[in-house]
């Protein structure tokens, strides 16, 4: 497989050893460094080495990403996110109105649309567990 750079003026190819990028947080702490090769991605957390790094296979990298990014999927947090936007501004919730909810999103039970929504929105745990427990008992 061929790697190239794409956004730079000229276009150099990659060849065995391949580049390597060192990844920090917005802190600047170090976390690890990725090496991009012909055959691998490579994350080196910490201070491990390339040879000791979890290597990645481009055609699995591929199919990941292309089974991460399917368009169902997308939906459905777009979703979650409209649907976290409406439980921030809500004050009182009906248990049918809950259950419309749910309907609508594809989410069978209370406590998975809780469950998608504490993922999605951290800052609203408090708000769903009271709505989870005023309306499903």
């Amino acid at each position: 497989m061929r790697v190239k750079i794409k956004n730079l003026g000229v276009q150099p190819q990659i060849k065995k050893k391949g580049i390597e990028f060192g990844i920090s947080d917005a802190v600047g702490r170090h976390l690890g460094d990725l090496v991009i090769n012909q055959r691998h991605l490579i994350w080196c957390k910490g201070k491990t080495s390339s040879s000791r790094g979890k290597k990645v296979t481009w055609d699995s990298f591929i199919a990941n990403m292309e089974n991460r990014f399917k368009s169902q999927g997308v939906s459905r947090n777009r979703k979650i996110r409209q649907l976290g936007k409406r439980i921030m501004n809500a004050k009182e919730w009906s248990a049918a109105e809950i259950k419309k909810l749910r309907a609508g999103y594809k989410i069978k039970s209370a406590s998975r649309l809780a469950k998608e929504l504490r993922r999605s929105f951290p800052s609203v745990r408090g708000k769903i567990m009271a709505l989870k427990l005023k309306k499903h008992r």
